[in-house]
């Protein structure tokens, strides 16, 4: 029907011209059958009201962005933090190992198997 085929090719120009999401309906279109009119439709009207979607949640996106605009300075030094290692004294950990062995094997590298181990009171 031509009236439900010119307001669906109408949709798929606007998502082409966009190219936002031109890649998803181009994908949608290629997968179905080419006599299938009522994919061609199903597709260019998911795929404009997904774009009309995205575009709404843009707003929101650069509200919360424009807030957040100290973001990248705190995880820039919560990464600081996290990778430099301790040095104070009270945050080093104290074991008393009471059994372990040592193993060479032929291939790969020495390992340590600790079988009893004991920590401080004040370590809970």
């Amino acid at each position: 029907c031509v009236f439900l085929d010119i307001p669906c090719l109408i949709l798929c120009i606007c998502v082409f011209v966009t190219v936002w999401r031109a890649f998803k309906l181009y994908e949608a279109l290629r997968a179905d059958a080419v006599d299938d009119v009522w994919a061609f439709r199903r597709h260019s009207v998911v795929q404009f009201f997904s774009l009309l979607r995205d575009v709404l949640f843009l707003v929101p996106f650069t509200i919360i962005a424009g807030t957040l605009f100290r973001l990248p300075l705190l995880m820039l030094s919560l990464l600081s933090k996290c990778r430099t290692p301790r040095t104070k004294p009270e945050d080093v950990v104290q074991l008393t190992i009471e059994d372990a062995t040592l193993e060479f094997p032929d291939k790969g590298q020495p390992c340590i198997h600790i079988t009893s181990a004991s920590k401080s009171a004040e370590f809970a």
